[in-house]
């Protein structure tokens, strides 16, 4: 019985040295973006294998990333929207790129795949946010920090290659502090 009360306490003891970061420290704060960007075609500085690249500024009412930059890149692309060509027409195309965030106070990337129908005008993307970089400044006022970044955007916009595309993006992005 002695042993066992011994382990008991040793245990105990183990738990309560340990030192654990509080649990507000290991929370995420989660941030609603619901904004507009006017997408334009970017030629310079555009390193994308397909040459094609888009920048534009976030606009957002509530002031989360309201002004940040908003930069698409293009990594590849697959006519029909990658389906058959029986149940997709050729100019339909999926694509896939990655989208770069860049705000006073840090950067998030994100990983997305999307569909455009030129005829119609329209494009629809999904922007996984795969991580960031935070400057010494803090996000949100607390200290969250971009580079530990979680979420997933939504993007609808209607336009053209040639007149640039007014973007709705909708989401949330997730820091863990």
């Amino acid at each position: 019985m002695r042993t066992r009360n011994q382990v008991i306490g040793l245990v105990a003891w183990l738990v309560l040295a340990t030192d654990f970061p509080p649990a507000s420290a290991q929370q995420e704060a989660c941030k609603t973006l619901d904004a507009q960007i006017q997408l334009r075609v970017a030629t310079e500085g555009c390193l994308s294998p397909m040459k094609f690249c888009t920048t534009g500024e976030i606009v957002s009412p509530t002031g989360f990333l309201n002004g940040a930059t908003w930069a698409f890149t293009g990594l590849a692309t697959a006519p029909s929207a990658g389906l058959p060509e029986s149940t997709e027409p050729p100019g339909t195309l999926s694509y896939a790129g990655r989208v770069q965030i860049t705000a006073p106070n840090g950067t998030l990337t994100t990983s997305d795949v999307g569909v455009f129908d030129p005829k119609a005008g329209a494009l629809s993307q999904l922007d996984r946010i795969v991580g960031g970089q935070m400057d010494e400044a803090r996000m949100m006022g607390g200290a969250e920090r971009f580079g530990r970044a979680t979420g997933v955007l939504f993007v609808t916009a209607t336009g053209s290659v040639n007149t640039g595309f007014q973007a709705r993006v909708r989401g949330q992005v997730c820091l863990t502090n």
